[in-house]
């Protein structure tokens, strides 16, 4: 048994948001959003959810078409991916940070030359 809470019915998704049914469908056809079929009825993930209401907003409220839509989600991804990329550099730069700033010990002044 598939858990139904884990997606929501496309027609309460349009609902919600006062769009047309076959306005999902035509996300789903051009690739934009994936649609699964739960116990006959078409649905989205809901943890997706932010997603298909960003694509919503773009279309509706922002008037861009579907290809600005796919490409603007494309390069939302690879910020969010650059972004990640960023802040595990930082983090390994630290590292090396902390060791070429770390105090030497009492053994490195105990060399003689």
């Amino acid at each position: 048994m598939i858990q139904m809470e884990k997606y929501i019915a496309i027609k309460k998704l349009a609902e919600f948001h006062n769009v047309n049914v076959s306005l999902l469908h035509e996300f789903a056809q051009e690739g934009i959003i994936e649609i699964h079929v739960v116990e006959q009825e078409p649905c989205v993930l809901s943890d997706q959810l932010d997603k298909y209401e960003r694509i919503i907003r773009l279309y509706r409220d922002l008037g861009v078409n579907k290809a600005g839509i796919e490409i603007i989600m494309e390069m939302r991804e690879k910020l969010k991916f650059l972004q990640k990329e960023v802040q595990n550099l930082r983090r390994q730069l630290q590292k090396y940070d902390d060791r070429l700033h770390k105090p030497f010990t009492d053994d490195f002044y105990d060399i003689e030359f």
